[in-house]
């Protein structure tokens, strides 16, 4: 539930509509940064899942995984690997209501397979996704300090992207619209991925203004599976304002680090604010 309260502007008939107010900045100690963390949360949000990433693959419920490679793209685009942008394969989801049934029927289980190399060798690479509810803060936050070598859009589907969903339907983070923005931070590779949700491909990236999203004839302009690409070199700080959505979404962090030392700081479940710290190094 949001705290109007925290909102630079707490009169709410000044916001034009539900996303201005989604979409809506904090007056400036609304939240604090732990500056000096290993990682901070880029975002108010729930904790779905973290962990180590094996044999690329993420695992959010047991037998629920998704492809690491397919959900950041590959160095060199293949349009052999698709058939029509896409490449068949089959995947099982369990029986489920009549509500989730219907999205199920529509998504076919269309999953690009696609390879990073940059990636593909490393062992100690971990993850992290946060759920961005309704009611939070909808800005995302460095939660480091990093640069931002290139980014990728994917325009993919906009399914909702709800707990219950994610929990439910494999691969869905692959199928949606999403960004990627990819560099290097002290420990090595950094992917920082918000994710579109249902109506609301809305992701705004401060520092690209090239980026559209959510347009109509986006699987025209990209066909599913494939993305454009922008080369950037943005030195950004742990804290800094990064960009944002226009509903509840999801981010998705996916990161190298010390295989032996590396901890986590946040359980599946955990609600956490921006700023708050997630991860430190053992000693």
């Amino acid at each position: 539930m949001s705290n109007l309260a925290e909102a630079k502007e707490e009169d709410l008939t000044k916001y034009e509509n539900l996303a201005a107010f989604f979409f809506r900045e904090l007056k400036e100690y609304a939240r604090k940064v732990e500056y000096g963390s290993l990682l901070t949360s880029p975002s108010d949000g729930y904790v779905l899942y973290r962990g180590l990433i094996e044999n690329g693959k993420i695992e959010h419920i047991k037998g629920f995984t998704y492809d690491m490679n397919a959900l950041i793209g590959v160095e060199e685009q293949n349009s052999n690997l698709f058939k029509k942008g896409r490449l068949l394969r089959n995947n099982t989801i369990e029986d489920v209501d009549v509500e989730i049934e219907k999205m199920k029927s529509s998504v076919n289980d269309e999953v690009p397979i696609i390879y990073n190399n940059e990636y593909k060798k490393k062992d100690n690479l971990f993850y992290c996704v946060i759920y961005l509810a309704p009611g939070d803060y909808h800005r995302f936050h460095s939660p480091c300090d990093w640069k931002i070598e290139k980014r990728r859009h994917f325009t993919g589907e906009l399914y909702s992207v709800s707990p219950k969903i994610v929990n439910t339907i494999t691969n869905l983070f692959v199928l949606n619209e999403r960004v990627v923005l990819s560099g290097k931070w002290e420990h090595g590779l950094f992917s920082f991925i918000p994710v579109g949700a249902t109506n609301v491909g809305s992701i705004i990236i401060n520092f690209d203004e090239e980026l559209k999203t959510n347009l109509p004839d986006r699987h025209i302009l990209d066909p599913p599976g494939t993305y454009n690409e922008k080369l950037l070199s943005k030195d950004v700080q742990q804290g800094e304002e990064l960009g944002g959505f226009k509903l509840g979404s999801t981010i998705v962090l996916l990161f190298e680090a010390p295989k032996n030392n590396f901890k986590f700081d946040i359980v599946p479940g955990e609600h956490v604010k921006m700023g708050q710290r997630i991860a430190h190094l053992e000693k």
